[in-house]
């Protein structure tokens, strides 16, 4: 019997100034995915869909996992990579944000 898949989905809004500086942003969003995602099994595919609006962009991304174990699995290993004092400095959302925040106030807008 083939698993159920699961899919984690979410959505992106660039700020004025990421809109304004695109290559530091697409930089700063590969440096995001290869945090999030590299050398992590349980996840079965990645995927972007980019709108765009006037002023900004918004970047719709899907993370395939096998099923509620594969999320679960996902969530510890990036738990653990936030206790690594090595990652202490990766931008991303919820961790770090004080030394992040120049970067996040630059490219995300709320969450």
């Amino acid at each position: 019997m083939t698993p159920e898949m699961l899919y984690l989905a979410y959505t992106f809004e660039t700020t004025d100034h990421a809109y304004r500086h695109l290559a530091d942003f697409w930089s700063w969003m590969a440096d995001r995915n290869t945090w999030c995602y590299s050398g992590l099994d349980m996840i079965l595919a990645t995927s972007r869909r980019i709108e765009t609006q006037t002023r900004s962009l918004l970047i719709h991304h899907e993370v395939a996992f096998a099923g509620e174990t594969g999320l679960a699995e996902y969530r510890a290993a990036l738990a653990a990579r936030g206790r690594d004092p090595r990652e202490a400095r990766t931008p991303l959302p919820g961790r770090g944000l004080q030394d992040a925040s120049p970067i996040l106030d630059m490219f995300w807008t709320g969450w």
